[in-house]
């Protein structure tokens, strides 16, 4: 079997989201509102099912916002594709839990950290109840569903673990078990495919303010150590590349605002991959350049190097 030219694709089927995580550049998006029809969608996912392991619905937005997400599945399915859904976990209506639970998500990704960033202090119990009866829905109706319950929000594991002593100890209650006194990165087993994924937190990168561009925010970017970072490599626009709600093709699941605009999806996505511009970012990675100026603002870049 010839190996998939990408191992991610990450379709972005809306940009909008109905949580405001100060972490998040939501709040601040310069994009118009858009959600991706099925047709074109479907004409996206017939294109690359032969050249990616997984599909990502995932860049912004909460893909359960969809109107027509079961029916979006539904493609990948009839494609014989497989997904990885990110969600914030507040949205748990049965047809919400039909499209978590649905036979083409093959990974549920579950950003634990959005009901403090929304939230703050407020009680949890309620949220992190459904998403815990969801679990053991999913433990006896779809037992090779891989789940990660993610906490994303701290300088380190260990940071990570005292930042939610309280909402991992209850997490782990629920499964019998004691929290560690440490976490891996790695991944942490609560039951069956559940896991507990915890990360350091990261800015999003974002250009500089200029005459073309709105002003940061707390949750985006400053260039590395003050200055722009010019060294390092990263995976966009080699094994993995995303399509943001409006067709346009860019190299990086990070890029909010399509700065690194490849081509349109109408057009080809490999066409758009192929083009002049990715082949030069492309280049530069494997050279340890970073060459676009987005690039050198980004601290996720850092974890590649590990």
């Amino acid at each position: 079997m010839t190996k998939p030219r990408f191992k991610k694709v990450y379709i972005e089927i809306g940009n909008r989201c109905n949580l405001h995580c100060h972490f998040c550049p939501q709040s601040t998006l310069r994009r118009q509102a858009a959600q991706m029809s099925v047709e074109q969608f479907r004409e996206i996912v017939q294109e690359l099912a032969p050249h990616t392991r997984q599909f990502c619905l995932h860049l912004m937005g909460e893909p359960l916002l969809h109107e027509d997400i079961l029916a979006l599945l539904d493609v990948v399915a009839a494609e014989q594709g497989r997904v990885a859904l990110t969600t914030n976990g507040s949205m748990m209506a049965e047809r919400h839990q039909r499209a978590m639970l649905h036979p083409a998500v093959q990974q549920l990704n579950i950003s634990l950290q959005s009901f403090a960033g929304s939230f703050g202090d407020a009680d949890d119990g309620v949220y992190l109840g459904r998403i815990l009866a969801l679990c053991s829905r999913a433990l006896s109706e779809s037992p090779a569903l891989n789940i990660n319950l993610r906490l994303w929000n701290a300088a380190s594991p260990g940071e990570v673990l005292q930042r939610n002593r309280s909402l991992l100890e209850r997490l782990y209650a629920h499964f019998d078990l004691v929290l560690p006194n440490e976490l891996s990165r790695l991944g942490n087993r609560l039951a069956g495919r559940v896991f507990v994924n915890v990360q350091e937190a990261f800015s999003w990168p974002d250009m500089p303010d200029t005459p073309d561009h709105a002003p940061d925010s707390a949750h985006k970017s400053e260039p590395i150590n003050g200055q722009a970072n010019k060294r390092g490599r990263c995976r966009g626009g080699q094994d993995m590349l995303g399509v943001l709600a409006d067709g346009t093709v860019v190299p990086c699941c990070l890029d909010s605002e399509g700065e690194l605009a490849l081509g349109q999806a109408r057009e080809g996505v490999l066409k758009a991959i192929a083009s002049a511009r990715n082949h030069n970012l492309v280049e530069g990675f494997k050279r340890g350049e970073l060459r676009e100026a987005l690039c050198q603002r980004c601290d996720y870049i850092q974890r590649f190097a590990r």
